[in-house]
């Protein structure tokens, strides 16, 4: 099984048995799927303080069927996905400040540590700045749908090792860790060309 994907109409059930789901099935991806952002938010807190063993992804329910599908391949290849709207909440304002009255878990790191990046908002600020090749919009394009990289050569006419190329610039291009960072990046930027040379 690659995947357990579970409504929000069993969010209660699924938070509080999270743990026994993920050891019967440790190579699956556990996700959530939701039409209502603030039952989302409340089951990522709910998470946040339960710490499950491998994390959990989400499936916005209320998205177009590319975006959808897109995301959905992302949990199916074990990628734990938390779209913008959740992520940027998550480490603003009240959440933020309860976080830091409470003393942190063993590993969790000292307030003095660096805080987490909202990834969201600084690919929100800059995607004004960014400026991809042609070429290297259409292997995001594709990297976003989900395909792997002899399939992305395959498609574009390209060698699998131009293609590592191609994403490791767009990578260090959009200050992101990895290809799926590019991918959420590319799904929050999609309707405009603005970002193309």
């Amino acid at each position: 099984m690659r995947s357990i994907i579970l409504n929000q109409s069993m969010g209660e059930s699924f938070s509080n048995s999270i743990d026994q789901i993920q050891d019967k099935f440790p190579s699956a991806t556990t996700a959530f799927a939701y039409r209502q952002p603030e039952l989302a938010r409340s089951f990522l807190i709910r998470m946040k303080n339960q710490r499950p063993k491998r994390g959990v992804g989400f499936l916005p329910m209320n998205r177009d069927l590319d975006r959808w599908l897109t995301v959905l391949r992302l949990l199916v290849r074990g990628e734990n996905y938390v779209p913008g709207e959740l992520y940027d909440d998550f480490f603003s304002g009240a959440d933020v400040a309860a976080a830091h009255e409470r003393p942190p878990a063993p590993s969790e790191p000292e307030p003095s540590a660096p805080k987490p990046r909202a990834a969201g908002q600084q690919r929100a600020s800059k995607a004004g700045n960014i400026r991809l090749t042609t070429r290297e919009a259409q292997v995001l394009s594709c990297v976003a749908e989900g395909k792997q990289n002899k399939l992305i050569a395959n498609r574009l006419g390209l060698s699998e090792h131009t293609v590592k190329l191609h994403i490791h610039h767009v990578i260090a291009k959009l200050g992101v860790n990895n290809r799926t960072e590019a991918a959420v990046w590319f799904l929050e930027n999609h309707g405009s060309d603005q970002f193309v040379q």
